[in-house]
């Protein structure tokens, strides 16, 4: 299955990944890590994941406070955000049109 970024998505993943390694050498690449181990499990089992507003849906990545918000299509999934599970959980909705 294929995937694309929304383009605000793929800003949070780099800058996520740039915080914990300048937190410390290599902590990025653990993050990034955990993000592609994230990335491939939504892959093989898109429906899987827990609806967190329909139809978004949400996989949470191991180690790190940072979760995979995506839509599931027919032919790919768009990951609408890398979302720190702390932040205001509806920040995201202006990236999506009305439901």
């Amino acid at each position: 299955m294929n995937y694309r970024f929304h383009p605000e998505a793929e800003s949070e993943l780099h800058e996520a990944y740039d915080y914990y390694e300048a937190k410390r050498e290599g902590l990025g690449g653990r993050f990034g890590e955990a993000f592609r181990e994230a990335l491939a499990r939504v892959l093989q089992r898109p429906l899987a994941w827990g609806l967190l507003e329909a139809p978004y849906r949400l996989c949470r990545l191991k180690r790190f406070p940072y979760g995979i918000l995506y839509e599931p299509r027919e032919e790919e999934v768009i990951i609408v955000a890398v979302m720190h599970l702390h932040r205001g959980p509806g920040y995201w909705k202006d990236r999506v049109g009305p439901q």
